[in-house]
């Protein structure tokens, strides 16, 4: 596997645009640091490098958000349950998901049939909608 070494100037350059770029975003909004960095990256090196540059400056922005935040105490005084309700989440999207693929719907709003809103299927369209 070639090292950073191998990258070239531009390339080191847009580099650094799309971390400053991604930090911008974190800085506004508060989160989408990888969401931007990642992407950008790829396009001009493969995905490998993409994450393991993004990581780094992405692992610094949340612990400088964890250091300003504070306590975690009130945050986790209040949402101490919420780890308890990932299971009944999971059990609920998986009853969903299996009711979306044995769903056969026919029709001409076959995904209302299946209690799932979507654009309507008509004899105009070509295709229907696989699950």
């Amino acid at each position: 596997m070639p090292g950073f070494e191998s990258l070239s100037v531009g390339v080191v350059i847009w580099l650094i645009c799309v971390i400053a770029l991604a930090g911008a975003v974190q800085g506004a909004l508060g989160l989408g640091f990888p969401i931007v960095a990642t992407p950008l990256i790829a396009a001009v090196t493969d995905m490998r490098t993409a994450v393991i540059v993004v990581l780094l400056p992405c692992l610094a922005c949340v612990a400088t958000n964890i250091a300003k935040t504070g306590s975690l105490r009130p945050v986790l005084a209040e949402f101490w349950a919420m780890p308890s309700w990932w299971p009944i989440y999971c059990c609920a999207s998986r009853i969903i998901w299996k009711t979306m693929k044995t769903c056969r719907p026919t029709g001409k709003w076959p995904c209302l049939t299946c209690g799932m809103k979507c654009w309507p299927v008509s004899a105009s369209t070509p295709s229907m909608i696989m699950w």
